[in-house]
């Protein structure tokens, strides 16, 4: 198991792995700071290409939100992930 950190990204996102590495994403922990977060994860490469698979959102009133996909979902096409909120992070548990 891999838990990989993804920052506020902004519209943009961030490209986590490309097509060339098969993963599976288990869980997603997302940390609202100073204000409500979101997170959208894409099946693909950077936004534009790639489907949208989940949207997560967590307030600030609630602290620490956890997204937990039990067996996983398996990523083929590249994982993009992008993180929404001031100060706020998202940390991926990957297989």
């Amino acid at each position: 198991m891999i838990l990989k950190l993804v920052a506020v990204s902004g519209s943009v996102g961030k490209q986590i792995y490309t097509s060339a590495r098969t993963t599976i994403l288990k869980k997603i922990f997302l940390t609202p700071s100073g204000a409500n977060a979101t997170v959208k994860v894409r099946d693909g490469q950077a936004p534009a290409s790639a489907e949208i698979v989940f949207f997560g959102k967590a307030h600030t009133s609630g602290g620490t939100k956890e997204f937990d996909f039990g067996g996983g979902v398996r990523f083929d096409n590249g994982l993009h992930v992008t993180v929404i909120g001031t100060v706020a992070q998202a940390y991926l548990l990957l297989e």
